[in-house]
């Protein structure tokens, strides 16, 4: 029984070095990387529908996944980007809202004439398709 235990704690201390290290290879480098990868298999500009856009990067993030070459959190990381994305989805705007703060949101929009700054504040909306991993910048749309 003793045994077990010992056994059942090392590696479960393992598995969790080992997410420590998987966690820290997860850098923008490689989230960007494996953005532009997908992006070649799953074209946003082309996507027929939002739902087939998804599936395909969920396809391609779960293959890289399997053979190892990316860590679940750099896939988690990428899907996220697709998520909150316009591709599939032709009328649909990113729209970077920035308060009187300063502070600026990214968000998805049906159009551009959805896109308004809230109270005090401003607001732009992308003009080509993409995430809004890429859109805003600290103080609006990026170029």
């Amino acid at each position: 029984m003793r045994l077990v235990l010992v056994y059942v704690l090392s590696a479960s201390f393992g598995l969790a070095a080992g997410e420590a290290r998987a966690a820290a290879t997860c850098d923008p480098t490689t989230v960007s990387d494996t953005r532009k990868s997908v992006a070649g298999t799953c074209d946003c500009a082309t996507a027929t529908s939002r739902k087939d856009y998804l599936k395909c990067v969920g396809g391609a993030l779960k293959s890289a996944v399997r053979a190892k070459t990316l860590t679940h959190e750099c896939a988690a990381a990428v899907r996220k980007c697709a998520a909150k994305s316009t591709c599939g989805n032709s009328s649909a705007v990113t729209c970077c809202e920035t308060n009187a703060k300063g502070t600026t949101k990214c968000s998805i929009k049906h159009d551009a004439a959805a896109c308004k700054g809230p109270h005090g504040g401003t607001a732009c909306s992308g003009t080509k398709p993409g995430s809004c991993c890429d859109a805003c910048t600290t103080s609006g749309c990026a170029s």
